[in-house]
């Protein structure tokens, strides 16, 4: 593999992150996790002074009543390439609507600090926090979107230094039915 070219695998690395960190979430005032909730993130990895641009779509695309579950697909396109994951997910593994207004009513209460943020898909109240996995540390901003992840801006810590930023680009709120 040549070193001056990001891995794929670490800019995969993202997509995992969603997940590993627990911050797919469901806010104030919209009825989700719902089907067809969908986000596009516009992701930057930065990789031993190289610098790449892909994106990340994540969206809820079935529902299985007699489960409780939702079919997350997680689809990412980084150098001219695209890999998907679905994953049947339990409706607890999502943050409550009231949890993250919980968390945007007493975010210093949580460690984060209240910033108005701008991304390509909007202005956000948001509630900026910390956070920390096994393979890295950073920043989420959460706010009224689906999945509650307006932005992340996080540092590999295993393996080779890589940082990656995920900034909302698009988002639409799913449908109870």
């Amino acid at each position: 593999m040549n070193n001056n070219k990001i891995s794929f695998l670490s800019a995969l690395t993202l997509t995992s992150l969603f997940f590993i960190t627990g911050l797919t979430t469901a806010t104030k005032a919209h009825a989700t996790p719902a089907l067809n909730d969908r986000n596009d993130y516009r992701v930057q990895v930065i990789q031993l002074g190289n610098y790449k641009v892909g994106n990340v779509v994540v969206e809820l695309t079935d529902y299985d009543e007699n489960l409780d579950q939702f079919l997350q697909k997680t689809t990412a396109h980084f150098f001219n390439e695209t890999h998907t994951k679905e994953e049947w997910m339990n409706r607890r593994q999502f943050y409550t609507n009231e949890q993250v207004q919980d968390t945007l009513n007493h975010c210093s209460r949580y460690g984060g600090w209240k910033q108005l943020l701008t991304v390509a898909a909007g202005t956000f109240e948001t509630c900026s926090l910390p956070v920390r996995g096994a393979y890295f540390s950073g920043t989420a901003w959460i706010g009224d979107v689906p999945f509650g992840i307006v932005k992340t801006d996080l540092n590999q810590t295993g393996g080779t230094p890589t940082r990656i930023i995920s900034e909302l680009q698009d988002y639409d709120f799913g449908s109870e039915d």
